[in-house]
């Protein structure tokens, strides 16, 4: 069995083929995992085939999905997941009783909201619901979008739901606040989903999780390509393992103090550290917020302790700012 992830394309021919193997899954999951959404089988099982078309081609949404494709050339999909966005920081506001802190301004990050993350059953254990969800990142961190530095991800989970707050640990998300089944579903852009009538317990009850993810931008403009190791100092979320990944490519921002940030990695914080080991430009210089983690890093010693704060690549004469050209990638 093969695995691809994939952004389905709703602007292709084939719109009626996808949406109907859309409805499959998602059909699936309701009848799967009942407790795991916000809507039920009964109402989505009534859909017209113009309903699942239209939910694919929703200007806001951007779906991935995981492709199966056994040894017969036989396809299914098998999992998925659902980015909204861009969505303004007047839409991404909390309530004040959510405990959730005030987003970020439109210019200085995107905001999107992430739902329906789903894997069959008979197709669990192999991290699918991981890598579809670095597939989702990977794409947000590429896309020219509004040109922030910073991307913001959030999602909403239901506490019994506890292998899904897991793995969203595991990427590397953050708990943040509570909501409820109402601020969930119009977070997910699906307020006809909500009662006209006076709303019971079940969707006023504060019990939601609410999570965060901080992504930095992918595609900064870079210039100049230079070859030397990387140690990574990997953050919690990964058991604390140290790994050597030589000759790997790097994304910097040109942001004061940014955060230098691995492209190839969509896993993993934006704030993992990463030092250079080999071939130092004597044009450039590494630190940290300690002289001494900064010599023995920059000597290649390998720190196994998680570093808070990020390095910082300056210029001996800058104060504070990133570089204005990167001469290494």
């Amino acid at each position: 069995m093969e695995y691809h992830f994939i952004k389905v394309d709703c602007e292709g021919p084939n719109l009626y083929t996808l949406a109907a193997k859309y409805k499959a899954l998602r059909l699936e999951a309701l009848r799967q995992s009942p407790t795991s959404f916000s809507s039920t089988i009964e109402t989505e099982s009534q859909f017209s085939d113009e309903v699942w078309v239209s939910r694919l081609q929703t200007p806001d949404k951007e779906n991935f999905v995981c492709v199966a494709t056994a040894e017969d050339g036989q396809s299914e999909w098998v999992a998925q997941v659902t980015l909204r966005g861009p969505v303004s920081a007047k839409e991404f506001l909390p309530p004040i009783e959510s405990g959730q802190p005030n987003p970020a301004s439109d210019e200085e990050a995107e905001k999107w909201q992430m739902l329906s993350l789903y894997t069959l059953p008979s197709h669990r254990g192999m991290k699918l619901g991981s890598r579809l969800c670095e597939k989702a990142f990977e794409f947000l961190r590429s896309r020219n979008g509004t040109g922030t530095p910073q991307i913001v991800v959030r999602i909403m989970v239901k506490p019994e739901n506890v292998a899904t707050l897991r793995l969203y640990d595991g990427l590397g998300f953050e708990r943040a606040g509570y909501c409820t089944l109402e601020e969930a579903l119009r977070a997910n852009g699906d307020t006809d989903l909500i009662p006209r009538e006076t709303l019971d317990d079940q969707y006023t009850t504060r019990s939601g999780i609410v999570m965060l993810l901080h992504l930095a931008r992918a595609n900064i403009k870079m210039v100049g390509i230079f070859r030397y190791s990387l140690t990574l100092i990997i953050p919690r979320i990964v058991r604390d393992d140290t790994q050597m990944l030589p000759r790997s490519f790097l994304a910097v921002s040109t942001t004061p103090w940014a955060t230098v940030t691995p492209s190839w990695s969509t896993s993993i914080r934006p704030y993992l550290t990463v030092v250079e080991t080999a071939r130092v430009n004597p044009d450039w210089r590494v630190e940290t917020c300690n002289p001494l983690e900064a010599e023995m890093l920059v000597r290649g010693v390998i720190i196994k302790e998680v570093l808070e704060s990020p390095v910082r690549w300056l210029r001996p004469d800058s104060a504070g700012y990133g570089p204005e050209k990167c001469v290494f990638a």
